[in-house]
């Protein structure tokens, strides 16, 4: 897969913060691709938890959004949520229902990121 891609915004936190990385994440990548920016969020590592179905995408911070609202607006403004296929480790791996994915995100690999770089994107990391 080719991220083709002008920022990466790479997130490894999961839902232990109450979504307030996630939230900075999602919306600054929205923000991204308001300005015209070509944007991908990667979620890695605890990240990943964002890509089930079961994320709890009703968390928001004060005076925010939710994340549910922010990963909305990325994929609304044609930017794309992948997800590591390696390291899937918010999937509860007992249940069955959480661990599919949701739509409008899609699986790569760390590899991915690299390609990107090479391909003069920039890689911010929450």
């Amino acid at each position: 897969m080719t991220m083709n891609t002008d920022v990466v915004i790479l997130l490894s936190s999961g839902d232990g913060d109450g979504g307030a990385k996630a939230t900075l994440a999602f919306s600054l990548g929205a923000t991204f691709l308001t300005v015209g920016r070509r944007t991908s969020v990667f979620l890695a590592l605890d990240g990943c938890v964002w890509a089930s179905v079961c994320a709890p995408l009703h968390l928001a911070r004060p005076g925010w959004k939710t994340v549910g609202d922010y990963m909305e607006a990325v994929t609304g403004l044609n930017g794309r949520i992948v997800h590591c296929a390696v390291c899937e480790a918010g999937f509860d791996a007992d249940d069955r229902e959480c661990a599919s994915i949701r739509n409008g995100v899609t699986s790569g690999t760390l590899l991915d990121i690299v390609a990107a770089v090479q391909g003069g994107a920039e890689v911010i990391s929450i």
